[in-house]
């Protein structure tokens, strides 16, 4: 694994880790994008994305996130929603840091101390907002570039 790669592996896991998970596989996404590129000279990200139906789209994010789970750093979770009759549907996915994730972090947070302002930053101004306006900011920003 490169450094590059790694580093992006620390912030993945300092993301779910300060934000006590995430809802949604879009939201992540999205959040990861936004301090990818809103915060471009601090950001611990280097994923490269494409257009896709729910805006930025990075097919690395999604198999680093696919690595992270079978390795056990992090959780994923299926939230699926009753649609009666006996139907259910998966309805979400939730993002945590699992505890060998945690202490994988806690050895070599020192490797991305300059990128956890840029992924601060990014949370205090969207943490608490709607994937929907998470989804908006990211493709207005890409659309100002």
């Amino acid at each position: 694994m490169d450094k590059q790669d790694f580093h992006n592996e620390l912030a993945l896991l300092y993301l779910l880790y300060i934000s006590d998970g995430i809802h949604s596989r879009v939201r992540l996404q999205k959040l990861v994008c936004l301090i990818q590129f809103t915060q471009k000279k601090l950001s611990p990200f280097s994923f490269q994305y494409k257009s896709h139906y729910y805006g930025p789209y990075s097919e690395l994010l999604r198999k680093k996130l696919d690595d992270l789970f079978i390795r056990n750093l992090i959780d994923e979770k299926t939230i699926t929603k009753d649609e009666g009759e006996g139907w259910s549907s998966v309805y979400s996915y939730f993002y945590c840091i699992t505890e060998k994730g945690k202490e994988v972090l806690k050895s070599n947070l020192k490797e991305i101390e300059r990128g956890v302002g840029a992924i601060d930053a990014v949370l205090d101004k969207y943490g608490q907002s709607s994937t929907e306006l998470i989804i908006r900011a990211a493709l207005e920003f890409l659309h100002d570039k």
